[in-house]
């Protein structure tokens, strides 16, 4: 998942163990929590389900059964599933000839939700749930038909990090990989699809059928529902978009074959088959989602110069950090985002070049920075280190930029201690021997410990793991024009006029949109000092119409500056940017800093109101504890 910013999760506290609601004619149960899971998949695990569901969007419900395929591992006379806000109907035993079971229903969690006890026996192969979920549920994005391009409703799931057992009753818990099938009964004028073998065109009874028959974490179960098109880019891509816009998305999105052989180049064979991507409406809350066979994106991504697309190259990484190889736990996060960061910039480097790949680290490190210093501020140092304790924490805290850059930094500082022939052929290696299996800090370890011979010699790895400093031996990223937007900058904002033609230490610039590409742009209004007056904005907004500018990461970084600077004339546009776009990425800064003058947290706080029907669930939670403040 792709969110490289600062990420203020709800620290709320979560119990280690729980004790199970009890009355005279239940016995005591007790299970303890762990890895924000509640499920006993040491003793009963779910490898295989089967969904049979139903889509109301009437109702914003999803009911129908989930079938468990199970596998008894130790003696137990119970298999424990996660639940978050679901109505369970009734449970039964058996594939063709079901008979109910008794189960129980523990005591709710504000983070983890409730477990499922089932009373199961050793002879039982097949457990099937009957549900129905909340019109609440947060993995769940409904948006009526004013919030979509052909004003037909629309669906999509959210399950990272434990988020699914909002909408399935599983065992949520990333160590645990299953396969599944699936039948999903919607309106016959939308399509359905999942993280599985997908249709292309849509099915007027609204009966489609699905299949994963490769391993993944319940995170990456995905669905999504509405009034979408299929075009193919490739002989194994293509992109979903609502109609109206699919030739954009099909235009900006058609290097995916190109990108897939990069990507293999580096990583090894793709094994999933298919890799198709839907760009989802501007609610969804995350750059993307690398569901397998069907990354979600942004829309924001889609800007017409294909000059946001590293994006897409991170979800492909993760087909195989992330989604061939997985972290054991949440508090291993790092290993998933670490990995697929550095095979980013590997990507965009043999797209573009070494420059390129450079201005990408600069960027990223720049928030690193940020929200290095905010945490420390907040003494929060527990959520600057790669592996992290999040005993007590939502999952969600611990998916800052800290396990996305500090751990592709790791990876490039290795990189360029033992050299990349030898990097290479170590990646290619760990990807093959890890395949469809999961890895914890310790035990990636010690595989590059045996891997890479005298490699603590070289590298301070537990320092770059364990600490919350900046290593001395880390990489160092930088480029010419990256300094050149630096120097500019602060021309810039010392001048006391501007025109198109700027010249700063005896170099010529044309201060038009396309002089510079998207990074460099951004870096120039990073660069520029907090102090700006209002009347250079007004020079700069004159030249280049920041406010119209069709790239959410510019306008963004646009519209900071104009808040630092109380430049009046940006906020109408400031306004409808965050009634529109739902990413988080830019919510969250750009409400933290509204909060710091008063009138425009007030401000803040209506437009809040105004808009929160607009955002996922996880968006709606991060602006509400800002706002709390």
């Amino acid at each position: 998942m792709c969110m490289r910013t600062v990420i203020f999760g709800i620290l709320l506290l979560l119990v280690s163990s729980c004790s199970l609601y009890q009355d005279e004619n239940k016995k005591e149960n007790s299970i303890v929590v762990t890895n924000h899971s509640y499920a006993n998949t040491d003793q009963v695990r779910s490898k295989h389900i089967r969904l049979n569901l139903q889509v109301d969007f009437r109702n914003h419900i999803i009911s129908g059964v989930v079938r468990h395929e199970i596998e008894h591992l130790n003696k137990s006379g119970h298999f424990i599933l996660d639940t978050k806000n679901l109505t369970i109907l009734k449970v039964t035993r058996g594939e063709d000839n079901e008979t109910e079971v008794d189960y129980e229903i523990g005591n709710s969690d504000s983070i983890l939700g409730t477990p499922l006890i089932i009373d199961v026996d050793k002879k039982d192969k097949f457990i099937n749930v009957y549900y129905k979920t909340s019109p609440d549920s947060e993995a769940l994005g409904w948006l009526d038909s004013s919030q979509t391009m052909t004003k037909q409703p629309f669906l999509y799931t959210q399950g990272e990090a434990i988020l699914t057992r909002s909408w399935i009753p599983v065992q949520d818990v990333p160590s645990n990989k299953i396969t599944f099938e699936a039948n999903i009964e919607v309106p016959g004028n939308l399509m359905a699809l999942m993280g599985a073998e997908n249709p292309t065109v849509k099915n007027d009874l609204g009966k489609y059928q699905f299949k994963m028959d490769q391993p993944i974490p319940t995170y990456l179960i995905a669905l999504v529902v509405g009034d979408i098109s299929y075009r193919k880019t490739g002989s194994n891509t293509g992109v979903y978009a609502e109609t109206p816009w699919i030739n954009e998305v099909s235009s900006e999105l058609s290097d995916l074959p190109l990108m897939i052989e990069k990507a293999e180049k580096l990583c090894g064979k793709y094994v999933w088959g298919r890799y198709d991507v839907i760009v989802l409406p501007y609610s969804f809350p995350f750059g993307g989602m690398e569901n397998p066979r069907l990354t979600f994106l942004n829309p924001t991504v889609i800007v017409g110069d294909k000059s946001l697309i590293s994006v897409i190259a991170h979800e492909l990484a993760h087909s195989w950090s992330g989604n061939l190889v997985t972290n054991h736990t949440w508090e291993d996060f790092w290993l998933n985002e670490g990995w697929t960061v550095y095979i980013e910039h590997r990507i965009m480097e043999m797209l573009h070049d070494r420059e390129f790949s450079d201005m990408l680290s600069v960027i990223e490190w720049h928030e690193y920075m940020m929200e290095k210093e905010y945490y420390g501020e907040q003494h929060k140092d527990y959520l600057l280190s790669l592996k992290t304790d999040l005993k007590g924490k939502n999952p969600d805290d611990g998916m800052t930029s800290v396990p996305y850059v500090r751990g592709a930094f790791l990876f490039k500082t290795i990189e360029e201690k033992i050299g990349r022939v030898k990097f290479d052929a170590f990646i290619r290696k760990y990807f093959e021997d890890f395949r469809f299996r999961t890895v914890t800090t310790e035990s990636f370890l010690n595989y590059i410990r045996k891997e890479i011979k005298n490699i603590d010699k070289l590298v301070k790895l537990d320092e770059w793991i364990y600490g919350t400093d900046i290593p001395a031996d880390m990489y160092q990223a930088g480029t010419e024009r990256m300094t050149e937007m630096e120097k500019l900058a602060v021309a810039i904002s010392n001048a006391k006029y501007l025109k198109e033609t700027f010249v700063t230490d005896g170099k010529k610039y044309l201060l038009k949109r396309n002089s510079f590409n998207t990074q460099e742009w951004l870096h120039l209004l990073r660069s520029m000092p907090r102090t700006t007056s209002p009347k250079i904005l007004a020079y700069l907004d004159q030249l280049i119409d920041f406010n119209s500018w069709h790239n959410a990461e510019i306008q963004t970084e646009w519209f900071l500056l104009a808040i630092d600077a109380n430049y009046k004339p940006a906020f109408p546009a400031l306004k409808t940017f965050l009634g529109k776009v739902g990413r988080r990425k830019y919510l969250q800064p750009l409400y933290v800093k509204l909060t710091e003058r008063p009138e425009n947290r007030k401000m803040a706080k209506l437009i809040f109101e105004e808009s929160k029907n607009v955002y996922h669930s996880v968006a709606v939670s991060t602006i509400e504890e800002i706002l709390q403040e």
